[in-house]
């Protein structure tokens, strides 16, 4: 018999399943270039493998790689066909390396794809939270300032995290370990400590002195504050400062916080049930200017809807638990 996407065979004798398989053809289809100067650049990797007579990068291998397993992890999570999820069939994911001398790695909008500059195709999750960004890109479509601009990071950075840990029994819930100038004491990002040891919002921004997040949202930083006053991110409203509130609501979310004097107690979710919750939340609940606290009354609304579906074994308390983590960095009361 067939249930949804899975063919299953049952004795007819015992009425036990004997066996099951996933009947879903992937459509993938990945296109990797180096880019030189230009854009999207020139072709070395397609589906297929390397094109005649070339030999990809390191940069241009891993690229393909992790763009690869980041559709893999849509797809078998969310049955999600690439980031925009068309019908027949989804998007090519395209990815440019060793773009000039790009200090970073995007999601272009424009020429919907990735683009890394050298030394930025380091990481899975890197790679889990650019995808992550055409997905809101296509759904929500989060407007790249203020609190929606954070919320924006926040969903890619979770996402991130979700790709890096598929088939691991425990997520690392940092991001950018080895980006260059990074290492596993002090990332890029860090969504169960987002302080990640410096942050002060009185001094100037500093790589590894003080380029931390806040926690609360209390905590926040205006483009004013020191230390995104002299970024480039002053001019999005410090979203990516300011995506560390969320980040942590999402993180004590999947992981719980056991009861304190002063704070209540959460209980973890874990990561996979918050990962449906908050793909609802993305795909049917937010809208372009949605703030801090239309994504937390959407996902609570979405763990209802979830809990009343039966689907993913989410329950009533589970609900209840996520409510307390936004309650915790203050979105809610």
């Amino acid at each position: 018999m067939r249930i949804g996407n899975f063919f299953y065979f049952v004795s007819a004798v015992s009425g036990k399943v004997l066996h099951r398989y996933f009947d879903s053809p992937t459509l993938k289809q990945r296109n990797t270039y180096e880019a030189g100067n230009s854009l999207p650049g020139t072709l070395v990797l397609n589906e297929t493998g390397p094109l005649a007579n070339v030999k990809p990068t390191s940069a241009a291998t891993a690229a393909h790689a992790y763009a690869g397993f980041a559709y893999d992890y849509f797809f078998e999570t969310f049955q999600r066909d690439s980031y925009d999820n068309a019908d027949h069939p989804g998007a090519v994911l395209k990815s440019s390396v060793n773009y000039a001398q790009l200090p970073n790695a995007l999601w272009d909008p424009m020429l919907r794809q990735m683009v890394y500059g050298p030394g930025f195709t380091c990481c899975v999750e890197i790679t889990g939270h650019e995808i992550t960004h055409g997905i809101i890109y296509s759904e929500a479509g989060l407007k790249y300032f203020g609190e929606s601009g954070a919320a924006n990071e926040a969903f890619a950075d979770f996402f991130g995290v979700m790709v890096a840990s598929k088939g691991q029994s425990t997520a690392t819930w940092t991001i950018g370990s080895n980006l260059p100038g990074h290492n596993a004491v002090h990332p890029l990002r860090d969504m169960a400590h987002p302080h990640n040891g410096h942050f002060k919002k009185d001094a100037d921004f500093a790589p590894l002195a003080n380029d931390g997040q806040p926690e609360t949202r209390t905590e926040m930083v205006q483009p004013a504050d020191k230390i995104c006053a002299k970024t480039t991110d002053a001019y999005n409203g410090c979203v990516h400062f300011n995506s560390g509130v969320l980040n942590r609501a999402f993180y004590l979310a999947a992981n719980g916080q056991p009861g304190t004097p002063g704070e209540m107690e959460v209980v973890g979710l874990g990561a996979s049930k918050l990962a449906q919750i908050l793909y609802r939340t993305l795909t049917a609940k937010l809208t372009s200017t949605s703030d801090f606290r239309a994504v937390a009354d959407g996902a609570v609304e979405a763990c209802i809807d979830l809990s009343k579906s039966g689907k993913y074994s989410i329950s009533n308390d589970d609900c209840l638990s996520l409510r307390r983590s936004f309650v915790l960095v203050g979105i809610l009361t």
